[in-house]
């Protein structure tokens, strides 16, 4: 569940790294 924070939070700010992945 701490994962999809992490993710949001990434794809937040513009990293795109693990949003990338996760998506």
């Amino acid at each position: 569940m701490k994962a999809t924070k992490n993710f949001s939070f990434d794809n937040k700010l513009g990293e795109g790294g693990f949003g990338a992945v996760y998506k």
